[in-house]
């Protein structure tokens, strides 16, 4: 008969560890998968070679660069590289993160300090990409809410609060904030359906909650976000639907 004992805290939180890093070993080099993500969800990886006896380098192989270059942003990611790796002492060559002649007793600090400024480097990119469409289709969304609704209040930027009481700032309301409804930009890109979803759930949770309406160029482009985004939303449709489509979530009372 095996007797199976129950593990420690120590031992449990050892096994965890394990779990939440690992590492591969090849000829000449190892990589090792951090619990950190890239925009794209993809885990950050490092990779580490030997220079020198005892001494190392470290490097992120080009991997923030690639997330960049999916979304067209490689010359806006080379300067944010550029202030992070002299802001955290960690080299940059335009296109990776690495540090060299890393004592092998410092691997751990390395290691974390060139998968950060990855990470942070493509967060930051595409923070800035998703901020700039955000602004491109709300100004767009805007417009065209104005000739929809001519004669109603059409503002953009209005704060509105949810059941949270924190005050949210609605690409567009259309009428007032308890006979309106309300109009969200959202781009395909996960800090704008995120931060859509949070902003529209909060307010979804009111007692009695507006219409609330997601505005995407178009909806295939969410892909598996549409999840994501549906269940804080009365609805979500495209840019260039008919009027129609948008006029009928001002519903009147009163």
């Amino acid at each position: 008969m095996v007797e199976t004992q129950e593990l420690t805290l120590a031992q449990a939180v050892d096994a965890a560890t394990r779990r939440i890093a690992c590492s591969e070993h090849f000829a000449g080099a190892s990589l090792v998968n951090l619990p950190l993500r890239y925009p794209s969800g993809a885990s950050v990886v490092v990779q580490i070679t030997e220079a020198a006896a005892d001494l190392c380098v470290i490097s992120d192989m080009g991997f923030a660069y690639q997330e960049s270059d999916m979304v067209g942003a490689t010359r806006q990611f080379e300067k944010i590289a550029s202030e992070m790796a002299s802001a955290s002492s960690v080299l940059c060559n335009g296109r990776s993160f690495y540090l060299e002649n890393i004592p092998r007793s410092k691997l751990p600090a390395a290691m974390v300090a060139v998968a950060n400024c990855s990470q942070r480097a493509a967060a930051t990119v595409f923070l800035r990409i998703s901020d700039r469409q955000d602004d491109d289709v709300k100004q767009e969304l805007f417009d065209r809410l104005r000739i929809i609704f001519a004669g109603e209040s059409v503002e953009k930027d209005a704060p509105f609060a949810g059941a949270s009481t924190h005050r949210w700032k609605v690409s567009v309301l259309v009428g007032d904030k308890s006979n309106g409804a309300i109009f969200e930009a959202v781009t395909p890109h996960y800090i704008s359906v995120v931060g859509a979803a949070a902003k529209l759930g909060d307010i979804a949770r009111l007692e009695e909650a507006p219409n609330r309406i997601a505005v995407v160029r178009k909806t295939a482009l969410l892909g598996n976000y549409l999840g994501v985004l549906s269940p804080s939303t009365s609805s979500i449709i495209e840019m260039d639907a008919a009027n129609d489509q948008f006029r009928r979530f001002l519903v009147k009372t009163g």
